[in-house]
């Protein structure tokens, strides 16, 4: 059994001009348009994972804005969960009355309701850690919500810098695509070039003798 002829040896690649590549890409690192388009997918990807991290950073911060409640109004998170629920239920209840609403029944049953449930969910966000006090829960306080500032503003420098090298490398793509048909062009012209060079001229006419004129007797 013979056997099969060897399959012939890859093409190699065409030369990337890099003259040609920093003129229309300001780099000669990446020339080819799949290159470009994996660069732009992986940022596109980091940038969507920088956003879901910054939005998870909006709850801390408004639970440690809630939390500092007790130390801004000088009062016990006993205390202040009362106010904050009393507060509460007076403007739900003022509401329901101007817009006619509610009746005895459901003013007590609001009052009924905040006083319970909302003065419990209240108090379970403004009560005290495991290791706060009276004498420490201001500086606590403060800085977890310091914290919280700080992850929500680093989130979001890394947000706009994501941004901006996706925006990078989404021009690149489109300066290596561009880059890539001027070079295809140019390499056209290059063979056409030499294809007509190398054609064979053709040789000239050889002039033929005249005729020789023709002679009557005589």
């Amino acid at each position: 059994m013979s056997n099969p002829p060897p399959s012939p040896p890859p093409s190699a690649p065409a030369e990337v001009d890099e003259e040609l590549l920093r003129e229309w890409t300001g780099q000669t690192e990446v020339s080819d348009p799949n290159h470009a388009r994996a660069l732009l997918g992986i940022a596109q990807r980091e940038e969507a994972d920088a956003r879901k991290q910054h939005e998870r950073t909006r709850w801390p911060l408004r639970k440690a804005r809630f939390r500092m409640l007790p130390v801004t109004l000088r009062m016990p998170p006993l205390v202040a969960s009362v106010v904050l629920s009393s507060a509460i239920i007076f403007a739900v209840a003022m509401l329901l009355i101007v817009v006619r609403l509610a009746g005895t029944v459901e003013l007590i049953a609001l009052i009924s309701v905040g006083y319970t449930l909302g003065f419990g969910v209240i108090l379970y966000f403004l009560n005290d850690g495991p290791k706060e006090n009276d004498d420490n829960r201001a500086a606590i306080r403060r800085r977890d919500l310091q914290a919280a500032i700080d992850a929500r503003v680093a989130s979001a420098a890394k947000v706009m810098r994501l941004e901006r090298e996706t925006r990078a490398r989404q021009e690149l793509l489109e300066r290596v695509i561009t880059f890539s048909f001027e070079s295809a062009r140019r390499r056209r012209q290059q063979a056409a070039k030499e294809s007509k060079n190398e054609k064979p001229s053709r040789p000239p006419l050889a002039k033929s003798d005249p005729p020789e004129p023709e002679y009557g007797g005589g």
